[in-house]
């Protein structure tokens, strides 16, 4: 990259006199600008007075060696104004600063945009309406075993590592995931309204949790969780 050649110690230095002697640079190149104008005036006033060719060849050899000159002096002062004004240590660092905040501005409204997304699509899922009921005739009432008990969604946070606390899923159809990123691939499964969740761990907007029945640590997003 060439930021980083740039900020190469012995490309500085190099840099660095450049600009200490930029004004000396800069009155040699307008020097030499003007020599160079003055003779490309002469050589085209002579090659059109010349009257032979080889008078004409001549001049016009000056003319093009002027000319010549001309651009090398414009670039000696373009190239100048390039280094001092661009290659600098300030002006680097201020390349990457810029780009470092560019660049977690764009993350940081991904995130959001992926979130909003997410919210907007299980708000928009449409809801079952139930049916009318039936009556149906009553059966004869007969011996039967008791249902087995519903799963336990309790649980409570002594498991490996030091629990930070019970927290709660504040929404309903809350994404459980398997890793701390937004991706289709690594949803768990998905947690009803109150579930409840020990957790481990926070950084960068993801919670690292247990659930009950659901061995190991899982993620789930901080901002669609309470206390």
């Amino acid at each position: 990259m060439l930021d980083d050649l740039l900020r190469n110690p012995a490309v500085q230095t190099v840099v660095q006199a450049i600009t200490t002697f930029r004004l000396w640079i800069y009155g040699f190149a307008l020097l030499g600008a003007l020599i160079a104008l003055r003779a490309i005036l002469r050589a085209r006033t002579e090659r059109s007075r010349a009257m032979f060719g080889l008078e004409r060849e001549a001049a016009a050899g000056r003319l093009s060696s002027a000319i010549f000159t001309l651009l090398i002096m414009l670039a000696l002062a373009g190239g100048t104004y390039v280094v001092t004004n661009y290659f600098t240590t300030e002006a680097v660092n201020q390349r990457i600063t810029l780009r470092a905040q560019a660049q977690a501005t764009a993350t940081a409204q991904a995130r959001a945009t992926e979130s909003a997304a997410e919210i907007a699509t299980r708000a928009a899922a449409p809801t079952a309406t139930p049916r009318p009921s039936t009556p149906t005739p009553t059966p004869a009432p007969t011996d039967t075993p008791a249902p087995p008990a519903p799963p336990d969604m309790t649980q409570s946070c002594h498991g490996e590592g030091n629990s930070m606390g019970m927290r709660y899923v504040d929404r309903q159809g809350v994404n459980l995931r398997k890793s701390p990123e937004q991706r289709g691939d690594n949803i768990e499964r998905t947690l009803p309204f109150s579930t409840e969740l020990c957790v481990y761990g926070d950084e960068n907007g993801w919670l690292k949790v247990t659930v009950a029945n659901i061995e190991g640590y899982r993620y789930i997003l901080k901002d669609l969780t309470r206390p």
